[in-house]
């Protein structure tokens, strides 16, 4: 019998969020039941460990939240959110921050959309497509303080997609693999400092200030 997405959530999440306000405990167990549930479907993350991988999905994401020391009020992108990791999960432990998640698989795009809605999530939206045309349209364009993307090889290398999106003095942080180097600067974006924490390696950029 497959695991209850609901009791597997609820697990997660008691497990590892011990000190939040209950509605931050709430919020996140209903997204990883969402997460699960539609797993099942679309193949959000991967099926042969639904449970495993959310769990570790939500634990980087909180730890990449803690090396970003993500502001209360931040205005933050999520470029190639999947899932919603780490902006769905940012969006609930801080809900006052603002957070666009920008992702171009449609069937994705709709998990996303409905998930905002069925949470809901009031400081999030979803923007269907590639992040350089986002930064093309006068709503996203020079709004963002930080950005964020995980499971990429190479950070910089989403540079010239991105920085329309950002305003100066902007942070991007990034997963990396945990036997890389991270590269130390391109174009507008300055390496401040790579880190291996407790569940991955993370590198931390700023973008507009030399």
């Amino acid at each position: 019998m497959e695991p209850n997405p609901a009791e597997s959530a609820q697990l997660i999440v008691t497990k590892y969020v011990t000190s939040s306000p209950p509605a931050v405990v709430d919020g996140l167990t209903r997204y990883l039941t969402e997460v699960l549930t539609w797993t099942r479907e679309i193949a959000l993350i991967s099926r042969r460990d639904p449970v495993g991988t959310c769990e570790r999905l939500l634990l980087e994401s909180l730890e990449i939240g803690r090396i970003a020391a993500i502001a209360t009020d931040e205005t933050i992108v999520d470029i190639g959110s999947g899932a919603g990791f780490p902006g769905a999960v940012w969006a609930i432990v801080h809900p006052n921050a603002r957070v666009l998640l920008i992702e171009r698989r449609e069937r994705k795009v709709a998990f996303l959309e409905r998930l905002i809605r069925s949470i809901p999530l009031a400081n999030v939206e979803v923007f269907g497509g590639e992040a350089r045309v986002a930064a093309r349209t006068e709503k996203h364009r020079r709004r963002y303080s930080l950005a964020a993307t995980m499971a990429v090889g190479a950070p910089l290398e989403l540079a010239g997609e991105i920085e329309r999106l950002l305003i100066p003095g902007a942070r991007f942080v990034s997963t990396i693999p945990r036997d890389s180097t991270p590269e130390g600067a391109r174009g507008s974006f300055t390496l401040i400092s790579a880190m291996s924490g407790e569940y991955g390696r993370y590198a931390l950029y700023r973008f507009g200030v030399t």
